[in-house]
């Protein structure tokens, strides 16, 4: 699980958020003013009914992230909402694609 400080708790009108797509997750992300970046993880009942398998998901991102937090641009807040792709993908698979994203959209230091 991500700190305190990193979590994104009130998610609030975001009319200019840019919006990526990929294989495991769509991202949501803009500008919030703060020193910090903050995250959420939105996995619906779509992608699997039972919530272990849902927290395993979270706890799988939450793991892949906290890998490049250090590199991660200060001052955003990102959504990532999952697809169900990622339930056929392994934990390596899921860090290279997350910092691909974020280094194709220039959000790394």
């Amino acid at each position: 699980m991500l700190k305190k400080d990193y979590r994104l708790k009130v998610l609030k009108k975001n009319n200019g958020a840019k919006t990526i797509s990929t294989f495991f997750f769509t991202l949501r992300f803009w500008e919030n003013g703060e020193s910090l970046s903050k995250f959420v993880f939105i996995i619906s009942k779509k992608i699997d009914k039972k919530a272990v398998i849902r927290n395993k998901i979270k706890r799988s991102l939450a793991r892949a992230l906290k890998e490049i937090l250090t590199e991660i641009k200060p001052g955003y807040n990102f959504i990532f909402i999952v697809k169900k792709e990622i339930l056929e993908k392994s934990q390596k698979d899921l860090e290279k694609n997350l910092k691909e994203t974020f280094k194709i959209n220039n959000l790394l230091k």
